[in-house]
């Protein structure tokens, strides 16, 4: 059986910047079982600045970088350069550990965003 490729967009998952440790446990984890099963060949997505928290994976490594300011990067021009990124390793399934995604999408990769945290829908009932 062919292996099923994946990307994980680690791109903004920063445990300095992001302000939830959280988030950034739960993708080390997630990326941690990944590696260990065999019908996932991993990319991982990130960025110069946190690449340094992910050192300890073995899966292949795809930086993307802007010199736009950081709202920008993060909600357009890292999202979107993961979609070229998708086309070129040729990404079965893309996945967002904090929600965001691009505006557009490749045609042959799905798309999977995370959402971690219930509190928001507890206030909706309210």
């Amino acid at each position: 059986m062919k292996k099923k490729k994946l990307g994980y967009y680690c791109a903004d998952v920063n445990p300095k910047k992001t302000g939830s440790l959280g988030i950034y446990k739960a993708t080390i984890e997630i990326l941690r079982e990944l590696e260990k099963q065999n019908n996932f060949e991993v990319v991982i997505i990130s960025t110069k600045e946190n690449k340094k928290y992910l050192k300890e994976f073995k899966s292949k490594k795809v930086e993307i970088h802007s010199r736009a300011p950081y709202v920008l990067k993060r909600i357009f021009f890292y999202p979107g350069y993961t979609n070229k990124i998708a086309r070129k390793e040729k990404l079965d399934f893309l996945l967002f550990p904090k929600g965001h995604m691009p505006l557009t999408k490749v045609k042959k990769t799905e798309y999977v965003s995370f959402v971690h945290d219930l509190i928001p829908l507890y206030y909706l009932k309210k």
